[in-house]
């Protein structure tokens, strides 16, 4: 599971505390890596991401989230 609520809402629906564990969402080490740079200028250099640039991650599961490139190209519009 995701996080506590998620897995509140498992054990809502009957699974057994020792079915469920939390991990997390996963992310690409490189992102959890804050170190020295925690402002967003030094961090997205780190990255190397525009630095000036407005950035997101978007990011679907397992199942999918629909249209992902669709998705982008709209938020890229705003």
């Amino acid at each position: 599971m995701a996080n506590d609520v998620v897995a509140r809402q498992a054990r809502d629906r009957g699974l057994r505390l020792e079915q469920i564990t939390c991990h997390g969402l996963p992310i690409r080490p490189a992102f959890s890596r804050v170190g020295r740079q925690t402002d967003k200028y030094s961090m997205r250099l780190h990255l190397g991401l525009d630095a000036e640039a407005s950035t997101v991650m978007l990011i679907g599961g397992g199942e999918g989230m629909g249209r992902i490139a669709a998705i982008a190209e709209a938020m890229s519009r705003r």
